[in-house]
């Protein structure tokens, strides 16, 4: 089980978030699931082709922001994507249908740029995400932004390892 963020916790901490391979070796990829902090009731969220992580609840509990890692054959490129999507909309659903209420905050097409926006983190308030901007193992930036994706702001631009952020606990 591999729990990516800082609080993969529900608000209410019964609930937990996790990123779990599903299928074979040669095909599998990243989805999201949720289940009781006891261990039961696994209910996978996310059912598709893409890679998805680093997911976080919002602070009233009914919506995630997370990443969806894409490969574009058109353009032969790779990039990530930062959502936000309710959870009642969520529960997996085939690939025709999955994904019909999730909501781009941030990344290609929406920037006209293959740049990877990957590792959202959502401060305490659920105002504000924290993210790298860059390719995965490459050099890149850590960015914060307001949850619906304005604000775009550079906190850095030079850093070689900006995955571990994290908020301080006043969330500023």
């Amino acid at each position: 089980v591999q729990c990516w963020g800082v609080n993969p916790f529900s608000p209410d901490g019964k609930k937990l978030l996790y990123t779990s391979r599903i299928g074979s070796s040669s095909s599998s990829n990243s989805e999201i699931i949720m289940m009781n902090i006891d261990g039961f009731d696994k209910v996978r969220l996310t059912m598709n082709d893409y890679c998805d992580s680093h997911a976080n609840f919002t602070p009233d509990g009914k919506s995630i922001v997370h990443q969806v890692h894409v490969y574009d054959a058109v353009h032969s490129e790779e990039y990530a994507r930062i959502y936000i999507s309710p959870l009642d909309s969520m529960i997996a659903k085939p690939d025709s249908l999955w994904g019909k209420n999730l909501t781009e905050i941030a990344g290609y097409p929406l920037d006209d740029t293959f740049s990877c926006y990957i590792k959202p983190l959502l401060n305490k308030e659920g105002t504000k995400i924290a993210f790298k901007k860059g390719e995965e193992e490459k050099l890149g930036g850590l960015f914060v932004m307001n949850i619906d994706g304005s604000g775009l702001v550079g906190i850095s631009d030079t850093l070689n390892d900006a995955s571990h952020h994290v908020w301080s606990p006043d969330g500023k």
